[in-house]
């Protein structure tokens, strides 16, 4: 993401300054503004880790806050001539466009959250449809079993007696609903053409 280059940047330049004059020995505004520069971009990549877009947008807002605190770190650093006037302003401009980069995706992140929810939705749809597929394998495995015993054909050559040993037991599965069949291709259908 450019935003993540952006504020990587932005850190190198940090370090970069603080390791000048007598910025450098301001041991306790060094370490904040280090920390703060370096938690813009630790925020955006965690964010990016995050399996839901509401995750990602709330580290998203805490790289921002991160952002207005460099800001303010770097004026501090100006006002105590630790930096010149040059360097502020460049710094500062560098913040306040990562800051925007991150409002902006926030805003998109916000606005496709429907999508998010269609997604998952998809998903549960899958899941079911797997479901529904294993029972009804299940149960054709079973009335294979059952054919196989009246029939008198020995378990043991058709691999049978392996299946019996996990076999669910025939009380806890219920009859398929012929009704509940024939949606299955267009549930299937509406699957292919959403992926």
């Amino acid at each position: 993401m450019n935003v993540y280059k952006q504020a990587r940047d932005l850190t190198n330049k940090i370090y970069d300054i603080t390791r000048q004059g007598s910025f450098s020995k301001d041991y306790g505004l060094v370490d904040q503004i280090r920390r703060a520069s370096v938690s813009i971009m630790s925020n955006i990549a965690e964010g990016f880790e995050r399996e839901t877009n509401a995750e990602f947008i709330q580290f998203l807002y805490i790289a921002k806050g991160s952002c207005g605190e460099v800001r303010a770190q770097l004026t501090i650093a100006f006002d105590q001539k630790y930096i010149d006037e040059n360097s502020h302003k460049s710094l500062i401009d560098r913040c306040r466009r990562i800051s925007g980069m991150l409002g902006n995706l926030i805003t998109y992140l916000k606005s496709s959250r429907v999508q998010s929810s269609r997604d998952h939705q998809l998903k549960v749809w899958q899941k079911n449809l797997m479901r529904f597929y294993n029972r009804l394998n299940m149960k054709k495995k079973i009335n294979k079993v059952q054919e196989l015993k009246s029939s008198g054909v020995q378990e043991s050559t058709h691999g049978v007696s392996k299946f019996q040993s996990s076999r669910v037991p025939e009380s806890t599965l219920k009859p398929l609903n012929p009704a509940n069949v024939e949606p299955v291709k267009s549930i299937v259908s509406r699957i292919i053409d959403v992926t």
